[in-house]
């Protein structure tokens, strides 16, 4: 049976919506309700509402903080970021400076 739209146990809805257009993570939103990611998921796949709300926080998130998805099509890696990274590294010995000064992510 489905929950109406409206439910008190679906509170965390709301703040969790704002954590996503505030962390842009799903992770880091669902940390700051105190719920768990399944829960998240499980209601995008029942609630267009709550998935159209999703995705409008992620848009906006990208649109204000300029960040996507490092080597997608739209932001690909610089050409040379291998020969950054590592000539940083040596340098630094900190990974996470070498990814930043290379422009990819630290993973």
């Amino acid at each position: 049976m489905a929950l109406p739209e409206g439910s008190d146990r679906l509170a965390w809805k709301d703040d969790f919506i704002a954590g996503v257009h505030e962390y842009g993570s799903v992770y880091r939103a669902v940390e700051a309700v105190g719920s768990k990611t399944g829960a998240a998921y499980g209601r995008r796949r029942t609630s267009e509402r709550f998935k159209r709300a999703w995705d409008e926080a992620v848009a906006q998130f990208r649109k204000a903080n300029g960040k996507g998805i490092r080597n997608s099509v739209a932001k690909p890696a610089p050409r040379q970021w291998k020969r950054a990274f590592i000539e940083a590294l040596g340098e630094t010995s900190n990974v996470t400076a070498s990814a930043q000064q290379a422009d990819v992510s630290p993973r």
